[in-house]
């Protein structure tokens, strides 16, 4: 449990930085991704009660995105197949977004990573296990297609198909 709240402090204090650092210069999102809602810059330093609430917005949306690991999984079950590509390519595109985000912070602040390492927080090396985890499943993603033989077990291929 004391893993998961220096994990979630981390990534909030990955997130108060990253608002106060200005952010790269970024390529436009592709144009099926949705807009993500903005919040404008913050020019002071957060209260522990405002860091404690955005640390709780964090773990809520932590979770939230597990729920959504299996009906992703099953998009292509429960879906028409004449709509599995339009949904694949919004979540590609949310997901993508999602990763570029906390990875570009990583490397734009390796000290981090470097004082929890020092510091023996083991929440370190899963972070990087992690985010290089979900760079590689990425990767694998402009693979499919082309050639590429991916084992995809028939309890996520759509109904309509079988």
């Amino acid at each position: 449990m004391r893993a998961l709240v220096k994990a979630e402090r981390l990534l909030s204090d990955f997130i108060a930085t990253a608002r106060r650092t200005p952010a790269p210069r970024r390529t436009a999102a592709p144009s099926h991704v949705a807009p993500v809602r903005s919040a404008p810059l913050r020019q002071r330093e957060l209260s522990a009660k405002e860091v404690n609430e955005h640390v709780a917005r964090l773990v809520c949306l932590s979770r939230a995105i597990c729920d959504l690991s299996l009906p992703v999984r099953l998009a292509g079950r429960m879906l028409h197949s004449a709509d599995v590509a339009s949904l694949t390519d919004q979540i590609e595109g949310h997901v993508q977004a999602v990763y570029d985000l906390l990875d570009s912070y990583r490397a734009a602040h390796p000290e981090i990573i470097e004082a929890l390492k020092k510091g023996g927080d083991e929440n370190a090396r899963v972070i990087e296990i992690e985010l290089s985890s979900a760079g590689k499943q990425l990767a694998k993603l402009r693979t499919v297609g082309h050639g590429a033989q991916l084992d995809i077990d028939p309890q996520y291929l759509p109904l309509d198909s079988e």
